[in-house]
């Protein structure tokens, strides 16, 4: 039952390959057809794709730009509200460091300029009638250090004392007192008390003594430079104070450049802007955007603009891989353009771009619909496929059950005849006998009884392989000594192991094996199908073993042999149904292929495994191990 005929069937019916390759030609043929069609059909609807993308674009830019001249509005309107709560220095300041423009004209109700306006003419004098500063004048020409001392004591007043610290600064430097003039302006303007106090040019006093201190110390190194440094960039970015006027601020810019100071008030650039327009007049570089009042013109360089607009549209929404932007009419877009309008009369030399992150979006459109459509068609393919595959091989089942059907018919027949054969030969010697020879009937009546046990095997092997095809095998489960299941099995076989040509059956159980929970029958018939078996594929010299031992959780039954064993390769297929490694020796000595498939069955159903191990010429041992614990799962 268990090695390999020379020539044995594989498995597979190759009567099915036919029809299998018939199924996949009849789907696949009209599948690519399908495939193709679709992928005509999206290459026909490049076009139509290119058109209705066009369309969208338009209405797109032209959506983009409604919002943003609201965009726009909503600034200017807000500027607006601004002058009416603010300076006009705080509205410039504002407006610039807000990044709304680059620069701005700030104008009152009546559109004069407010900011940045030219220095204003002197006024008059508000100290010329009081007589300890005329004093203090007359002696400054003649007597500078009567002046000095003269102009220390008029400090009661916040802007007469600021006037009056600059005179006594002009004293100490006209008798060389430098150091003594520079700690003057260290200390007398290092809080807020002349913070608004203006000459009579509206020029802040502060500011100027300290940015003559800072050529008095001359040394960008001293700490006292770097000092009246951050000390005076304040002031000029303070743009709260009204006391200093644009053109003050531009002024002590260009000297501190001119003395070493590297950095910068942080409005200088807008502050030349807007006093470049106000001197030169307009400047065609710039974009002026007019406020709804007209008391705010905003000054922007047309890469602001572009900018700004790049950062509104990335508020927008637009499809995936389309951006827009503001561009010169002359200049090219970052991609390729879908569309473009006018950016309005705001900015009559830009335009407004809808570009693509891609090459072509109607042809990516289109060939990400044809991926589509290839895909779905792959898939369908594949699902066919599997469809076919899983049809063929039902065919091939049904030829297979066919196949063993009509090979169970002949095996039954085959194994049946030599039985009915042999009891119906008995039966006719002994009634040809006109004098029954006792001694002769009795043996004769022996040899019938083994043959019917012989037939009584092989119709429940047939009986349960009809059950096991019809998945109604039942078992009953109960508690059983594995000993009683060894001895159950040796006696079943006994008859053929007590022949003439059997041979004795070692029996070797392990002490005080568990019980176990199993159907008592069903462990005796796989123990039988071994054991007989075992003794078929035996030469003459036949040493067959059964041993009952635990290992582990796990109570084990082995039938070994000394028979011609089983080659490696085969020892996974002999559990199959009906698979006969050796045909012509499963003729010889019986067989039909049904004993070792009934075996994995039913231990299979207990719970447990079934293994062999075997050398050709040497033997095998079957093991069946089942655990200790395992309830039936046959009911």
């Amino acid at each position: 039952m268990w090695t390999h005929p020379a020539g044995s069937r594989s498995g597979r019916d190759t009567r099915a390959w036919p029809l299998l390759l018939l199924l996949v030609i009849a789907i696949l043929i009209p599948t690519v057809c399908v495939v193709w069609l679709l992928q005509d059909a999206a290459r026909s609807q490049q076009a139509v794709a290119r058109q209705m993308l066009s369309e969208a674009h338009r209405s797109q830019i032209a959506l983009f730009r409604q919002a943003l001249d609201a965009w726009w509005d909503k600034r200017l309107a807000a500027i607006d509200e601004m002058t009416v709560r603010s300076l006009p220095s705080a509205v410039f300041a504002s407006i610039v460091r807000d990044g709304l423009a680059d620069s701005a004209l700030i104008h009152d109700t009546a559109r004069r300029l407010s900011y940045p306006a030219p220095q204003s003419p002197p006024g008059p004098d508000a100290a010329a009638d009081n007589a300890p500063w005329n004093r203090a004048r007359a002696l400054e020409d003649t007597d500078a250090a009567g002046a000095a001392a003269a102009y220390a004591k008029l400090g009661s007043d916040p802007i007469l004392g600021a006037r009056a610290l600059q005179g006594q600064v002009r004293s100490l430097l006209r008798l060389g007192r430098r150091e003594v003039a520079v700690g003057i302006v260290l200390e007398q303007f290092a809080g807020k008390r002349h913070d608004r106090a203006a000459d009579l040019q509206g020029r802040l006093i502060a500011a100027d003594l300290e940015l003559l201190a800072l050529r008095l110390i001359g040394n960008p190194e001293d700490a006292r430079f770097q000092k009246l440094t951050a000390r005076l960039i304040g002031r000029m970015d303070d743009y709260d104070n009204p006391a200093m006027s644009a053109p003050q601020r531009r002024f002590l810019a260009s000297e501190l450049r001119a003395v070493g100071v590297k950095d910068a008030p942080a409005l200088d650039d807008a502050e030349r802007v807007a006093a470049r327009w106000v001197e030169q007049g307009p400047d065609t570089r710039l974009i002026v955007l007019r406020s709804p009042s007209g008391r705010v013109d905003l000054l922007l360089r047309r890469a602001t603009v572009i900018r700004q607009i790049g950062e509104f549209a990335k508020s927008q929404r637009f499809p995936q891989g389309v951006q827009a932007a503001a561009q010169l009419r002359d200049s090219a877009a970052p991609g390729p353009i879908l569309t473009e309008t006018p950016a309005g009369p705001r900015f009559p030399d830009l335009r407004l771009v809808l570009w693509s992150a891609e090459a072509d979006p109607a042809a990516a459109l289109a060939e990400r619909r044809t991926l589509a459509y290839f895909w779905t068609g792959l898939l369908v393919i594949a699902l066919t496929a599997a469809l076919a595959l899983l049809v063929a091989r039902a065919i091939q089942r049904q030829i297979r059950l066919a196949r063993l059907k009509t090979d169970l018919v002949a095996t039954v027949s085959h194994e049946l005849k030599t039985p009915v054969a042999s009891v119906c030969l008995l039966v006719d010697t002994l009634l040809d006998d006109a004098r029954p020879d006792p001694a002769k009937t009795r043996e004769y009546l022996e040899l019938i009884a083994r043959e019917n046990a012989r037939l009584s095997r092989m119709i429940d092997n047939f009986l349960t392989f009809s059950r096991m095809e019809r998945d109604r095998k039942k078992f009953d489960f109960r508690e059983v000594r594995p000993e009683a299941i060894v001895r159950a099995a040796v006696d079943a076989i006994g008859e053929r192991f007590a022949a003439p040509q059997g041979c004795p059956v070692e029996v070797d159980i392990e002490p005080a094996l568990p019980v176990i929970f199993a159907d008592e029958s069903g462990l005796v018939t796989t123990l039988t199908n071994l054991l007989d078996n075992a003794w078929k594929y035996s030469g003459d010299e036949k040493r067959i073993t059964v041993r009952a031992y635990r290992e582990r959780a796990c109570v084990c039954f082995a039938v070994e042999d000394n028979g011609i064993g089983i080659p490696a390769r085969e020892t996974q297929k002999i559990f199959r149904r009906f698979y006969q490694v050796d045909q012509r020796l499963a003729r010889e000595r019986g067989g039909c292929g049904l004993g070792l498939s009934i075996v994995d069955f039913i231990v299979r159903a207990h719970g447990g495994s079934v293994k062999v191990a075997s050398q050709v010429g040497r033997g095998s041992t079957f093991t069946v191990a089942l655990p200790v614990a395992v309830q039936g799962v046959g009911a």
